[in-house]
């Protein structure tokens, strides 16, 4: 039962962080078109955030998504990981190259 409510926590959580976000859309995530659901890393830089389009009511919205306690985006995966010199090789490379 413990399990379950500090799942639910973490979900919540998670959740209010990335709906109260909205101001950071314009400031890390202009560089993305919404043309389908996949999440992107943030520009400039931010390695625990990352830019995401999902749908929403039927249409895709961008968000801003930042990844729960020390781990950081992986944008070759589009998945948080443990915070590792690989994990933040793909986002470093991608925001040095345009």
């Amino acid at each position: 039962m413990a399990r379950f409510i500090a799942m639910f926590a973490l979900f919540l959580a998670v959740f209010v962080t990335i709906a109260s976000c909205d101001n950071n859309v314009a400031k890390y995530c202009n560089h993305i078109r919404c043309t389908r659901v996949d999440k992107e890393c943030t520009k400039p830089l931010k390695p625990r955030s990352f830019c995401w389009c999902q749908k929403v009511s039927g249409k895709l919205e961008l968000r801003y998504g930042v990844c729960p306690g020390k781990k950081v985006f992986n944008g070759k995966n589009d998945k948080c990981q443990d915070d590792s010199e690989t994990a933040r090789a793909h986002c470093k490379r991608q925001t040095s190259s345009g």
